[in-house]
């Protein structure tokens, strides 16, 4: 990917000829899984991203934050491809707050 454009995915936006296109977050939180847990790059798709977030919602119900082996454990179970793939970069954004925001805005929208 061409760097210009992997900065401006972290930033929310993807800049092209075309103009500005917005990213979702759950596009962010899809792309952190990606790298994090070596997932390929059709993975995880919205079913899977979905089932990954109850998972993690239904830890957080139970007056936990999930840890990093939550997250690879839902990961794991849903997206076939984990720990299959690597990408160069490491990206450090939070889970949690992806997966809160992802929420939120899904909220929202109902």
């Amino acid at each position: 990917m061409d760097p210009v454009i992997a900065y401006g995915h972290y930033l929310g936006n993807i800049t092209s000829l075309m103009g500005v296109v917005t990213v979702t977050e759950d596009e962010k939180l899809a792309h952190s899984l990606k790298l994090k847990f070596g997932l390929a790059p059709y993975e995880p798709t919205a079913v899977q991203l979905a089932r990954i977030k109850v998972a993690i919602q239904c830890i957080r119900d139970r007056g936990r934050s999930p840890t990093h082996a939550d997250w690879g454990s839902a990961v794991r179970e849903n997206c076939p491809s984990a720990g299959s793939f690597g990408y160069s970069g490491v990206d450090n954004s939070d889970l949690n707050t992806l997966l809160a925001i992802a929420l939120q805005n899904s909220k929202k929208k109902s």
